[in-house]
């Protein structure tokens, strides 16, 4: 994930945040110089005399801020509970299906959180949300099908 940003808050000069999905790593950016890593969500930059700490709260699913300048940015919004709670019934009607079911319901489940967090209207999530449950019913009942197949030829 990498974001990037200009306004008032960062003094109009381009802050660049940017972190791994599967390794957690964090980098920032700030008018072009790479900070320094103290701690994990602690970064030092230093420009010329000046020197100034970042601290980054949150994750990405609760939100990200960065502290900077005494000013608090919000790199990620938080979710809404409806997008939660789209999420989780993406993947509960999956999860009857065992763990075949239950690994795709998760992993469509948090495909459709990362997706419809990108969406600005509701009826637009609750259609992505549809769509990913059905594509997750049928994903579920074919491969559990498979399997049991693969496993009991003869019933």
């Amino acid at each position: 994930m990498k974001i990037e940003l200009n306004n008032v808050k960062t003094l109009n000069k381009p802050l660049e945040f940017e972190e791994n999905f599967w390794t957690g790593r964090r980098s920032i950016k700030y008018n072009g110089i790479p900070l320094k890593k103290i701690k994990n969500s602690l970064f030092e930059y230093q420009d010329g005399e000046k020197v100034e700490q970042f601290r980054i709260k949150g994750n990405q699913f609760i939100g990200m801020i960065i502290t900077m300048f005494n000013n608090e940015i919000e790199l990620e919004r938080k979710l809404t509970w409806y997008e939660i709670v789209l999420s989780i019934l993406v993947f509960l009607p999956c999860f009857l299906f065992g763990l075949v079911g239950g690994i795709c319901g998760g992993i469509l489940g948090f495909t459709n959180l990362v997706i419809i967090r990108q969406l600005n209207k509701w009826y637009l999530k609750v259609i992505v949300s549809i769509l990913f449950l059905t594509i997750g019913m049928l994903l579920s009942y074919v491969i559990a099908v498979l399997v049991l197949n693969i496993v009991f030829p003869y019933l």
